[in-house]
């Protein structure tokens, strides 16, 4: 399944960083009693990584999960990779990584 890159710029804070937890064959994995969701960002040029905690953004059942950026997360332009991990009481299971573009 082909993904567009997000554009973002660096005010964009309050918009939504919406992911799907898939398997393998793109189908959603159910996390409806996660208890935690953790959004790792990956800087451009090898500036590190930030670590956001995000949240279901329905029920879970469909595996969807949410981050909404806050002033300062998007401080570097260029190209990051973002992926999600989600943990509930017996499992661990993340995001494929995701591609978007923070302008200057």
């Amino acid at each position: 399944m082909a993904h567009d890159m997000t554009v973002y710029k660096p005010t964009n804070w309050g918009q939504n960083v919406d992911i799907v937890i898939r398997d393998d064959d793109e189908v959603a994995i159910p996390i409806p009693d996660a208890t935690s969701v953790v959004y790792e960002a990956i800087m451009p040029r090898g500036l590190g990584t930030k670590l956001w905690t995000g949240a279901l953004r329905t029920d879970g059942t469909d595996g969807a999960v949410r981050y909404t950026l806050q002033p300062g997360d998007l401080g570097v332009a260029g190209v990051w990779q973002v992926r999600a991990t989600a943990t509930g009481p017996t499992y661990e299971t993340t995001s494929k990584l995701f591609t978007m573009e923070v302008l200057a």
